[in-house]
């Protein structure tokens, strides 16, 4: 209900985010026991991610959307049991 002489105002905003994440080789299991020649070990991987928010604010809420998508390369990452982490496009 909208009363007489009352102010509705509306802003929009874009933030743009990005990541980088880049993480070391390693060894699968621990380090100091076994012996070194017969470990197993995960490469260096390095990821991009971007996304934007869309947001509005209004006299009586906030309404925000986000769109984001992880490893923007497509580059193989795993993680210590070697189970792929695919390109991935949230919202």
């Amino acid at each position: 209900m909208r009363r007489s002489g009352e102010i509705r105002y509306a802003l929009h905003a874009i933030e743009p985010t990005s990541h980088g994440r880049y993480v070391n080789e390693f060894f699968r299991t621990w380090e100091s026991i076994g012996v070194m020649r017969f470990k197993q070990s995960v490469d260096s991987q390095l990821t991009h991610s971007a996304g934007a928010s869309w947001i509005v604010t209004r006299a009586s809420a906030d309404v925000a959307s986000t769109l984001e998508v992880d490893n923007l390369t497509d580059a193989n990452v795993f993680d210590n049991f070697w189970v792929h982490s695919p390109r991935v496009v949230s919202s």
